[in-house]
């Protein structure tokens, strides 16, 4: 959709219920495309649109990753999420998010790896599988980099005991 002068009249001339649902409109495609004439300002309505459009992909993609994050996730993959070629995809996240598609599933992989250090007797290399890591050595360096220490040394640091209680005499 394009918005030039005409457009932009158009849409003042508007009730305001009736503008929201044009923009509405405009940012359902799959592809929106909103050009604003030169010496034009965009109106802050179209603004929030586009804000809202961008809200729900990155949403779409975050879930993604999370219910995916334990497999093989390619760039295809997550820009089929919303309807994106890659490229676009990857600079669509990282000008929402500050890091790339794969910095921030990374840094999600090794969150969700701390729970289960704490939490379960499981193999380091075990975590590392179930938590979509290739191989336990490619998740010790990066874990070690994320967090100063080993698998083996934040689970020896941070597992939870059972304490039983101690029988007190009569």
């Amino acid at each position: 959709q394009v918005i030039g002068k005409v457009e932009m009249t158009y849409l003042e001339s508007l009730e305001p219920e009736a503008r929201r649902q044009m923009l509405k409109k405009y940012f359902s495609y799959d592809l929106p495309c909103v050009i604003i004439c030169r010496g034009m300002t965009p109106p802050d309505d179209l603004l929030q649109a586009a804000a809202a459009r961008d809200r729900e992909r990155l949403l779409a993609i975050l879930t993604y990753l999370h219910a995916h994050y334990a497999e093989k996730v390619t760039l295809a993959d997550v820009a089929r999420q919303i309807s994106l070629c890659q490229s676009e995809c990857c600079r669509f996240f990282k000008r929402l998010m500050h890091q790339s598609v794969f910095e921030y599933l990374l840094r999600y992989r090794l969150e969700q790896s701390l729970t289960l250090l704490a939490q379960t007797d499981q193999s380091v290399s075990a975590i590392a599988a179930q938590c979509g890591f290739s191989t336990p050595s490619y998740f010790s360096r990066h874990f070690g980099a994320a967090f100063d220490q080993t698998p083996r040394q934040y689970r020896a640091a941070h597992q939870q005991k059972t304490v039983y209680p101690t029988e007190t005499a009569p």
